[in-house]
């Protein structure tokens, strides 16, 4: 038990240099440590709770294969997110579907624009954004605003210079902001109709 406290009690970087020596209680406490994080982040950029799960597993694979060329002195958490990234887009390569879904003429019906309206005023707003943005700009997103990682982490993460970054980050903002505005837009419309003016 004293082993394990030890472990709980050192940084990322210094589990992974442990690890990367061969030592598995270390890495054990790396994937409880920041697997729950990677979990979340594959979840928001994959939409999808079962594929996150594997990609995640995937992710900690190749990070166990490669902590034995990880530098301590670098921070481990982008490094990690870059290849949760790269996994990412793989799987989404593999699962792309080979054609387009066609749209069913019954679906422009009013009860269905109506669920339509509904849903959309109950969606949450990383919902909404899966929907609006790329996949890209919801990990770009997430690194920012929930793993509060900087411009430059993000930057390698994405693998994008830090002035694309901010682009990414600018327009994935004033996209949801346009969004929220229209249904803010339509929701008065409604009431009105429903007599609740």
């Amino acid at each position: 038990m004293d082993g394990l406290n030890r472990e709980t009690d050192c940084t990322d970087e210094q589990l992974a240099f442990r690890a990367g020596r061969g030592c598995g209680q270390s890495f054990a406490v790396l994937v409880d440590r920041l697997g729950p994080a990677i979990l979340v982040y594959l979840q928001r950029r994959l939409g999808n709770r079962h594929a996150a799960e594997d990609v995640m597993q995937e992710t900690f694979l190749c990070v166990h294969g490669a902590l034995e060329r990880y530098d301590p002195l670098r921070p481990l958490r982008p490094w990690l997110y870059s290849i949760a990234t790269r996994q990412a887009i793989s799987y989404q390569r593999k699962c792309r579907p080979l054609t387009n879904v066609p749209v069913d003429p019954r679906d422009s019906c009013p009860q269905v624009l109506e669920r339509l309206v509904q849903a959309e005023e109950q969606e949450t707003l990383w919902n909404r954004a899966h929907r609006l943005l790329s996949a890209e700009s919801v990990a770009a997103l997430h690194l920012r605003y929930v793993e509060q990682l900087s411009i430059g982490q993000i930057g390698q993460i994405l693998e994008k210079n830090p002035g694309a970054v901010r682009v990414l980050l600018h327009r994935a903002r004033t996209k949801l902001i346009e969004a929220e505005a229209t249904v803010r837009q339509s929701t008065p419309d409604k009431e009105a109709s429903c007599g609740l003016q």
